[in-house]
């Protein structure tokens, strides 16, 4: 009986790491577009509103943001 235990307690140990490298893996592969760039980063220099973003191809741009009671925070379609 305790072979079979211990057979069970590998293959449950071998499934849960098969699910938990398929939702890393899942989780890295998400595509860039999912979320708006300007929403993914941070104000890196201390400059008032303005965020340093890229492309997908990697290009750096940068952005400056506005806010509102009505919206929150949202691009002013201002890219440098």
């Amino acid at each position: 009986m305790s072979r079979f235990s211990k057979t069970g307690k590998r293959i449950a140990t071998v499934l849960f790491g098969a699910v938990a490298a398929a939702l890393i893996s899942a989780t890295a592969a998400a595509p860039a577009h999912a979320m708006p760039p300007w929403w993914s980063y941070q104000d890196e220099y201390g400059d008032a509103g303005l965020y340093q973003v890229h492309y997908e191809d990697g290009r750096p741009y940068t952005v400056e943001l506005c806010w509102s009671y009505e919206g929150g925070q949202y691009p002013c379609g201002r890219y440098f």
